[in-house]
This record gives structure tokens, C-alpha cells and sequence, in this order.
């Protein structure tokens, strides 16, 4: 049975078809796009990300599933020191933004004082796809998108959950298709952000 087409498919207008083998979709989690488009369109079509792949998986994590805009990673690593690692998050609390001492901490510092697994997930491109095993019909976006909230939020100050691998199954978000872990880096052909 063929899948019914949707206004929100790929460049193609083909939908998803979770039982092509062949096939893997990348997502832009982005909330005026929110959309899937298959790797082998988004190559054709020449939407691919041509920034630094050293830097790519800050492109990645800068994609945000709750604003249209680039995330600043620098905005929010203004801080007066790394996020502490392993406390139990029991609400935000309020931040008095005049009264805190603001000094610019590289990211690279910051990301390094989180969880290597966190920021491995949150670094993820989201997919889904049947060559995607692992990831299940819908992929991992449920896992990265968690992944990158928790990350903003500790950049922003907030400690890291104890139990945030509780909420992450970090051996499923991880993509790997046919053993590889490297997939084409492509862009949203919407809102040209990294996916």
C-alpha cells in the first residue's frame, strides 16, 4: 500500500514511505518548517551544506525546534561559569540577568562540561527512514530534540538533568546507516539551516 501524499512532504511531493529501504529523510526541526525531504533530493536538488564540516555539528545544534531563527550558541554561553553536570532539574529558576558577573565562556569550553553523549545526540542530524533501523518509523527526533533543549538550557545555566538519559536513548539517536555515521550534510531547502 502506497502512502498518501501530505502537504508537508519533500521537494518531490513523493511522502514517506517508511518501508523503502533506500530511502532516508531529513528533517528540519524549525517551527515554520517542520518538514522531511528525502537525501537523495536534497543532493540532486544542490541543497547542501557548504560551511566547514568541523563546524557542522554546530550548524546542527544552532536548528531549533522552538524558534525560526539560528540559535546563538555564543548568546546563550554567556555565563559566569560552565553548567555544573548531574543535578536533578526542579524548575528554572529566575535569573536576575543585571546582577550576574557575564563573562564570555567559549562554547567549545561549555559543551565540553556536559555530557559527551548529550551533546553527541544534540549534534545529530534528524532523520528517519528504513535504512535507519535503529531510529524506528519516526526516526530520532523525538531523542535530538530533548537532546537540544537540555543543551540550551545548560548553556543558559541551567544544570543538566541527573536522569537525562531517562529521556534520551542515546544508542538509538545516533545515526548510523550501514554502518557509517556519516551521512551528507545537507540544508533545509526552506530555511537553509543545517539538517
Amino acid at each position: 500500500m502506497q502512502p498518501k501524499q501530505g502537504q508537508n512532504t519533500c521537494i518531490c511531493d513523493e511522502p514517506y514511505s517508511p518501508d523503502d529501504m533506500s530511502s532516508v529523510m531529513h528533517f528540519c526541526p524549525r517551527p515554520t518548517c517542520r518538514r522531511a525531504y528525502h537525501q537523495k533530493c536534497l543532493a540532486k536538488s544542490q541543497f547542501r551544506d557548504t560551511g566547514s564540516p568541523s563546524t557542522r555539528p554546530l550548524r546542527l545544534l544552532s536548528s531549533s525546534p522552538d524558534s525560526d531563527d539560528t540559535v546563538s550558541l555564543e548568546d546563550l554561553a554567556t555565563t559566569s561559569e560552565p553548567p555544573k553536570k548531574k543535578q536533578k532539574r526542579r524548575g528554572r529558576p529566575p535569573k536576575d540577568k543585571a546582577s550576574q558577573a557575564h563573562a564570555h565562556v567559549p562554547v567549545e569550553e561549555l559543551l565540553g562540561a556536559l555530557p559527551p553523549d548529550l551533546v553527541l545526540v544534540a549534534q545529530q542530524p534528524i532523520v528517519r527512514g528504513a535504512s535507519f533501523a535503529l531510529g524506528g518509523v519516526a526516526g530520532n527526533v523525538g531523542w535530538v530534540v530533548r537532546a537540544r533543549r537540555m543543551v540550551y538550557d545548560a548553556l543558559d545555566g541551567t544544570p543538566v538533568p541527573e536522569d537525562w538519559e531517562a529521556e534520551i536513548d542515546v544508542e538509538r539517536a545516533i545515526v548510523k546507516i550501514g554502518g557509517k555515521t556519516v551521512l551528507p550534510a545537507v540544508v533545509c531547502p526552506q530555511c537553509q539551516g543545517a539538517i
